[in-house]
């Protein structure tokens, strides 16, 4: 299968919005920290790990830019979500202040909720996929 190929059928595009949704969950609200309320993830975790966890957690969340690429996501949207991503990644690597941050920041999530919101612009725009078809008005031929 090629990488680089668009989802064109619509159970590939339902089984990609599930994996971000799992994806994004881990990430940055995988488990409860006991005796609190918070909620935090492995992007927490990984970057305790000065400097490299930081940039590790940030090549992971290309991920859900890379899906949402695929997914025909606006461009502008994908720029919002790599600035996500860069932001988590600049206040990560401050010390002691970036591992609080990234309990905060919850960059994955918030580039989930941005590929939802465009997912339903195309929708109310009236964009329709059919399986094995392009992306098109509904009703178009």
């Amino acid at each position: 299968m090629n990488p680089l190929r668009r989802y064109r059928s619509v159970a590939e595009r339902q089984s990609a919005i599930a994996r971000v949704d799992r994806f994004a969950r881990l990430m940055d609200a995988g488990f409860a920290i006991p005796g609190t309320k918070v909620r935090a993830g492995l992007d927490s975790v990984i970057g305790l790990v000065p400097v490299v966890g930081d940039v590790v957690a940030a090549l992971m969340a290309l991920f859900v830019i890379y899906h949402a690429w695929k997914l025909r996501v606006r461009n502008i949207a994908l720029l919002k979500m790599l600035g996500w991503v860069l932001l988590d990644l600049l206040v990560g690597n401050v010390p002691l202040a970036g591992d609080i941050a990234d309990l905060f920041i919850r960059s994955n999530r918030l580039n989930v909720a941005i590929l939802h919101r465009e997912l339903d612009a195309q929708r109310a725009a009236g964009w329709a996929w059919e399986d094995e078809g392009p992306l098109r008005r509904a009703g178009e031929v």
